[in-house]
């Protein structure tokens, strides 16, 4: 699979791109500043801000998806890998960390249940490629 993405890996993922601006700036912006900002982005940089937010991305992708979040994660809630997680269409995994929070979630049972998962993911071929070989 020469140049192609095999799998994909993320730790405490945000769901939608406005929310991590809407979540923890409350306190320093408005709603109609975070709104102009955000309207600001897509005109400037010619996208849709919530096109290019992972939760909306996720159905196009066909991969493996392994989520890591902890579960007392209070920067980047655990509901952002959640909505991630429903809207993967392909082979996916969830792994909630018990007390984990966003700096403590990669303990060392969390990086054996990775190894595993890649060791699995890596020997399995890919569904599009009948002979199991890419390329």
């Amino acid at each position: 699979m020469l140049g192609a993405l095999a799998a994909f890996c993320a730790l405490a993922a945000f769901g939608y791109a406005q929310l991590p601006a809407t979540e923890r700036a409350p306190r320093l912006f408005t709603a109609g500043v975070l709104r102009r900002a955000f309207q600001r982005a897509g005109t400037d940089g010619h996208f849709d801000v919530d096109a290019v937010s992972p939760a909306h991305a996720a159905a196009r992708i066909h991969v493996p998806v392994l989520l890591i979040h902890g579960d007392a994660d209070i920067d980047t809630p655990p509901d952002h890998s959640r909505r991630i997680f429903a809207a993967l269409n392909g082979p996916k995994r969830l792994i909630l960390v018990p007390g984990g929070t966003h700096n403590s979630a990669l303990r060392p049972e969390v990086w054996r249940e990775i190894d595993q998962w890649i060791d699995r993911v890596l020997s399995t071929p890919p569904p599009s490629s009948p002979s199991g070989r890419a390329g």
